[in-house]
This record gives C-alpha cells, structure tokens and sequence, in this order.
C-alpha cells in the first residue's frame, strides 16, 4: 500500500512540475514574441528614416542646394564662388582658389576641392555633369557616371582624371 500511495505522490508531483514548466514555456515564449515585435519595429523605424534621408538626397538639385554643398563641404576659408548655374542636368561652377596657409600650391588646392566636390555631389541625385572652372588654374568636368566605387561602396570622381585635365589645361 505504501507502494501505491508513493507512486501516487510521485505521479502527482510529475504533473504539477509539468504543468509549472508548461506555464514557464508559454511565458517565455511570450517574451520572446514581445522582443522580436520591439526589435522589428525598432528596424521598421531605421529603415524608414534611412528612406526619408534617401528621398531627402534626392529632391533633386538646383543652384542653392549645389552652392550649400561647396559652401559646407569643398571649399576653405579664402576660397570664393564668383559664378553657379544649372543647365540641361550641367552644374557649372567658377571658383578663385583663395590663399591657404597649409599648402601653397593653388592647382593642388583645387585638385582636392574637386575630388571633394565629386564626392559630395555623387551622394546627391538631380544632375549629369558637374563642371568647375578654377580661375587662372583649369576647368574640370566630369560625368557621373565616369565615377567609380572603392571597395567600401564609396563612389567618388578618380584623382588620376582630374590632374589629367588640369595637365591638358596646362599644356
């Protein structure tokens, strides 16, 4: 008798101890549903925003949105804009190179601020060509699609062809 009443015992017990883990299960089970919602929501959100940056980039470009990008990201301090028009998808830009106290070679100046302006203006859609003439130095002008990609899916105009056509200025 003592028999049955132990395995009685044990067999009750068994099934409390299942029912308990069951519950256990459906909680965590509902916690991990609960994070996965948060966390796809959380994604939903930054995809939605890098979206927003994207159509924010690509309004399109006109003359104060192409003067605001070499103000804020090419040029330096003495450096000036004399003249910026848009025409037919052409961003035409004349800039005087201006005095800087670091390097003293004005083509090499102007050699960086267009590599600079090509990568700003890549990331930015609503032109074809973008094309600046640096006073008493050369003109560059490049098509877009002359850019190329590094191995970080960075697009930028290569050095090489921009002094290339500031040595056929110069010849």
């Amino acid at each position: 008798m003592k028999k049955v009443l132990f395995l009685i015992v044990i067999s009750i017990l068994s099934l409390s101890l299942a029912a308990c883990s069951g519950e256990t299960e459906s909680e965590a089970k509902a916690e991990n549903e609960k994070e996965t919602e948060q966390e796809n929501k959380e994604q939903e959100e930054a995809d939605n925003q890098k979206t927003e940056e994207k159509q924010e980039q690509n309004k399109g470009m006109n003359v104060d949105k192409a003067t605001q990008l070499l103000e804020d990201h090419v040029l330096e301090e003495n450096d000036e804009i004399q003249k910026l028009t848009m025409n037919d998808g052409e961003i035409k830009a004349s800039i005087i190179i201006g005095d800087n106290d670091t390097i003293n070679d004005k083509t090499l100046l102007a050699q960086i601020a267009y590599s600079s302006a090509g990568d700003e203006f890549l990331q930015h859609e609503g032109w074809e060509v973008l094309t600046i003439d640096f006073v008493d130095l050369a003109e560059v002008s490049m098509h877009r699609n002359e850019q190329e990609t590094d191995e970080n899916d960075f697009v930028y105009f290569p050095m090489d062809k921009i002094i290339d056509q500031f040595e056929s200025e110069a010849n």
